[in-house]
């Protein structure tokens, strides 16, 4: 999540494409560090199930 946090904190960014399934971390986690940085961003998660 560092690298994630880094970027964040740029705030060079209008939205965040996730999946709900990563290997360093999951959606939910990407989704509340975007809503803590910038709460106006929008998130767009994929999930498999």
């Amino acid at each position: 999540m560092n690298g994630l946090n880094k970027a964040l904190k740029k705030g060079y960014y209008d939205l965040v494409i996730t999946d709900y399934h990563l290997r360093w971390s999951t959606g939910l986690d990407v989704l509340r560090s975007v809503e803590n940085n910038k709460p106006n961003r929008l998130v767009i998660m994929f999930t498999g199930t």
